[in-house]
């Protein structure tokens, strides 16, 4: 705010200057005025920067930390800045209308100027706006609806849902009971628009954390036999929690479309783009490695409670690599993947791990 008001008042003395070049009625007094705010904004920034100078001095000899340092700075700036608006407030009224009529005239004779300001100040730019048609000025702070997302944006994504295999084309939803046969990703994305001037094509890439759960029903549990084979067996044993976990880490690849539509902007005169506020769907899949694999078993037996976890490589494929997609509205889309990969490795007949479920993505 500061800077708008050294910058407004240079450019203001410098038109009044052109302005009032022929004899007025009031050229002696408005003339004694703008040397009495130009002799004050001296006087103010000179005492700024001494001001801030000493502050630096402090710093250096560290009697105040950094943060101590930049607020008193700002702190400063804020007085001085106080201070030349009240100055300028204080001599306004004796040459008001003067200014009006000379600047209004002196700027419907030019082409218009556009003013770039770092800090906004409404007040005092719609006052020189409809004093001054042909000012045009342009701010760094706009209406978020007047704001246009970059090219690149970022998204946390979370997604939860049911998990089942399918062997030979046949789903086996029978063998797992599907409340606790879950999948939880948890990533981080990029979503690259792909086009300058179109918002529909987006490229969307990143990491995810996937963590899969198989909980078989009764009291089956996976079995590997001597020669390598896993499979389904009973035990005999009426577990209360009976879960396969595989935790992987991958990267998430995808295509998304986006219907959200660009917005033509009055304010900035041009268009605004903007993701995730309408119909979009994305198709691709992902890579990545397996981290880890266990099974936990709760049970009771002879009026005792036991808790047993394994954790082992348990023979499954390392290398993760699958087909995913989504569709949704805004954040939320419903989201299906499917690993094309056997999840045991060396097995008379491959069985793939599919799911589906909700995901979120909150850009």
């Amino acid at each position: 705010m500061f800077k708008i008001i050294l910058w407004a008042t240079g450019l203001v003395l410098v038109m009044l200057g052109k302005a009032f070049a022929q004899n007025s009625p009031l050229q002696s007094s408005v003339q004694q005025q703008l040397q009495l705010i130009e002799l004050q904004v001296v006087q103010y920034k000179d005492s700024l920067k001494n001001g801030v100078d000493a502050i630096w001095a402090l710093e250096d000899a560290k009697q105040i930390t950094p943060q101590q340092a930049q607020y008193k700075k700002d702190s400063l700036a804020q007085h001085y800045s106080h201070q030349i608006k009240v100055s300028v407030a204080s001599s306004q009224h004796l040459i008001d209308n003067e200014i009006k009529r000379r600047v209004t005239e002196l700027i419907n004779n030019q082409q218009p100027v556009e003013i770039v300001v770092v800090e906004e100040e409404p007040d005092f730019m719609d006052r020189l706006a409809e004093h001054s048609p042909k000012f045009v000025y342009s701010s760094s702070k706009h209406n978020k609806k007047d704001r246009s997302e970059k090219r690149t944006t970022s998204q946390l994504v979370f997604a939860f849902g049911v998990n089942s295999l399918l062997e030979n084309g046949d789903l086996k939803n029978g063998d797992f009971t599907p409340l606790r046969s879950m999948f939880y990703e948890l990533g981080y994305t990029y979503n690259t628009r792909l086009s300058k001037n179109s918002p529909l094509l987006h490229f969307k890439y990143g990491f995810s954390f996937m963590f899969d759960k198989l909980s078989p029903r009764n009291n089956y549990v996976f079995v590997r036999d001597d020669n390598g084979i896993f499979s389904l067996e009973p035990t005999g044993i009426n577990y209360k929690k009976n879960m396969f976990r595989n935790t992987t880490l991958v990267v998430p690849l995808h295509l998304e479309f986006d219907f959200t539509k660009k917005r033509f902007s009055e304010k900035l005169q041009k268009n605004v783009f903007a993701s995730h506020q309408a119909f979009r769907f994305g198709i691709g899949g992902f890579f990545g490695t397996h981290l880890q694999t266990l099974q936990k078993f709760k049970y009771r037996e002879d009026g005792k409670s036991y808790k047993e976890k394994f954790s082992s490589s348990y023979n499954v494929e390392k290398f993760i690599y699958g087909l995913s997609a989504y569709v949704g509205y805004k954040q939320t889309s419903f989201y299906v993947k499917y690993n094309l990969n056997p999840l045991f490795k060396k097995q008379p007949t491959d069985v793939n791990l599919i799911s589906a479920g909700l995901r979120f993505d909150f850009n």
